[in-house]
């Protein structure tokens, strides 16, 4: 018979309100983003058009898209 092993000690970020706002202007922008995806999504549209149209929109909400970011 196997014993039980206590669960892993979990770590979580807290995160400050101001940090939180940003991750709500994020969430917020990709929403958008996926929903004008989801209306331009037809056959025959190639995967860089989608891409392009994306990265478009972001331009417009005030954002980088990802292959722009300084992280990349």
């Amino acid at each position: 018979m196997s014993q039980a092993t206590p669960m892993a000690k979990q770590r979580f970020d807290l995160k400050s309100r101001a940090e939180i706002a940003r991750i709500r202007v994020a969430c917020a922008i990709v929403r958008d983003v996926l929903a004008e995806l989801r209306e331009a999504v037809r056959p025959g549209i190639s995967t860089a058009e989608l891409d392009r149209l994306a990265a478009d929109r972001t331009r417009a909400l005030g954002a980088k898209p990802a292959g722009e970011a300084p992280w990349t």
